[in-house]
């Protein structure tokens, strides 16, 4: 008894210091806009951040305000750092970031160090830099008087050119990071590994609609929203003509289940999409394009805001129409999921620079109930006031920095003990490959009364075989058929409502 107390307790204190970390409290963004979350304060940091799109901050665990990035003018290829009070950082100028990229800067906590950060920063295509390169610099808080210091500027991390998107995820053991780009004139996905050891080489992988540097066809995928839902499961990413839904394996970093979302006439103005965003219960994606009769668009133009329920057995048909704005120069543009929940959108106008104050960017609007659907999700157009500030196109790119690990997975390896991860030693999935009969045996414990699903993909995160059911004896065995397919490595998942199982073999 005492022991189950222990682990109760210390279960509590885990859950609580997870849950109470406020990294994501303090935001900044536009011509210096501040908002502090926590006291639900509004300001403005003069004469710093001055971003079209590019931009990020980060808070201590206690929602302080530690440092952040972006642009210093609205069309600079260049960037800075700021600390806390406003000032660029010792060392923190002439950061190769680009204020016109859309998803141009992030920052991640060093998973072993909690005065260390890194800057990822990339250029943008729209001012013409050949190759779109992906570069980090590393902020160490310790140094001068807590105010911190850049330690290294503008490494190079790849001169692969890559699309205006940088997004992260916690690894399901919750304390390194994945870090994902996309190529420029392709379908590859580039996938990065930071972990105490520092950023790993890329991994690539070809899955999704292709890129392209087309100008005629609006530059697909090129501009435009790449996010990870908060439980790291899901990824959606965007561009002109491009809208792809994915899903996520947090141990292998592997991307499968592809669904294209797109209809109708894939290169018209309409579809131009670029702001995305995930409800906090990761059930609920919301998507909105840019189409602006500055940009050429026919009316009637219509700039929407739609929903998709992730929950349902046909994602494509459950889209739902939250907002319409016909003939409209302030479309809809970047979106970002609060801490108390909602989520805010940026209308402005969509083009650079913006010399106007006025109704529309001197707001936000917000989803007040994102988890909720359709009209009970309480959109509310220019809603949200910000007190005289002016927003351009962006709001700052932030990763879900509480996300923890995924419990029962293969790669849960950091010994911390919770309530519950006590049931975790009776699960065991075991993989064996018999070349001979070309039979692949899956074998699992444990998982009596339970519904579960079977899934195996190839390498491209394509799915080769599904079986569903309900074990009704304490052993799970499946004897996978692999005739059809061809050689190669091959990822197995076995889930039920409580537990992901993951495994791989190869087929030779």
């Amino acid at each position: 008894m005492k022991v189950f107390v222990s682990i109760l307790v210390l279960f509590f204190v885990i859950a609580t210091n997870v849950y109470s970390q406020k990294q994501d409290n303090v935001w900044l963004f536009g011509d210096g806009v501040k908002i502090d979350f926590d006291s639900s304060i509004i300001s403005n940091m003069p004469g710093t951040i001055n971003s079209s799109e590019a931009c990020a901050s980060i808070s201590d665990k206690h929602g302080e305000l530690l440092f952040y990035s972006g642009g210093n003018d609205q069309n600079s290829k260049w960037g800075c750092i700021w600390n806390s009070n406003g000032q660029i950082m010792q060392n923190g100028d002439s950061i190769n970031i680009s204020a016109t990229s859309t998803q141009g800067v992030i920052i991640i906590p060093f998973p072993n160090d909690t005065n260390k950060y890194y800057v990822f920063t990339t250029s943008s295509w729209f001012q013409n830099t050949n190759p779109i390169s992906l570069y980090y610099s590393i902020v160490d808080l310790s140094l001068n008087n807590g105010y911190g210091s850049v330690i290294n500027k503008n490494v190079l991390v790849s001169s692969d050119s890559i699309a205006e998107k940088i997004s992260v995820v916690k690894h399901a053991n919750g304390r390194d990071w994945w870090l994902i780009t996309h190529s420029i004139n392709s379908n590859i996905f580039y996938k990065y590994l930071i972990t105490s050891q520092g950023l790993s080489s890329p991994s690539s992988q070809s899955i999704g609609f292709p890129y392209s540097l087309n100008f005629s066809l609006n530059a697909p995928g090129c501009c435009g929203e790449m996010v990870f839902s908060q439980d790291g499961e899901t990824l959606v990413a965007l561009g002109a003509g491009v809208k792809d839904l994915f899903k996520f394996d947090r141990c292998s970093g592997l991307i499968y289940n592809y669904q294209d979302l797109m209809t109708g006439n894939r290169f018209s103005e309409e579809n131009r999409y670029y702001g995305a965003s995930f409800s906090k219960n990761s059930a609920n994606l919301y998507i909105s394009n840019i189409a602006s009769d500055q940009l050429g668009c026919m009316p009637p133009c219509p700039s929407k805001l739609e929903q998709f329920n992730l929950n349902s057995s046909n994602v494509l048909l459950s889209m739902q129409i939250i907002s319409s704005i016909a003939n409209s120069n302030f479309p809809f543009l970047q979106h970002q999921l609060s801490a108390d929940g909602r989520i805010f959108i940026v209308r402005a106008e969509d083009g650079t620079p913006v010399i106007n104050f006025d109704s529309v960017n001197t707001t936000l609007s917000v989803i007040n109930f994102p988890d909720s659907i359709g009209s009970s999700s309480d959109f509310q157009i220019n809603s949200f006031s910000l007190n005289g500030n002016r927003t351009y196109m962006g709001l700052p790119n932030m990763p879900n920095y509480n996300l923890g690990r995924l419990v029962n997975s293969p790669c849960d390896t950091l010994g911390t003990v919770s309530l519950a991860e006590v049931k975790m030693d009776k699960y065991n999935l075991s993989l064996f490959y018999d070349k001979y009969s070309q039979v692949a045996f899956v074998n699992a414990k444990g998982l009596k009364g339970k519904q579960y699903k079977l899934e195996i993909f190839n390498v491209a995160g394509q799915l080769v075989l599904e079986e569903n059911g309900k074990l009704d004896s304490e052993y799970y065995t499946s004897d996978v058929a692999l005739t059809s397919v061809g050689n190669g490595m091959y990822i197995v998942r076995l889930s039920t409502e409580k537990e992901v199982l993951t495994g791989k073999f190869v087929k030779y």
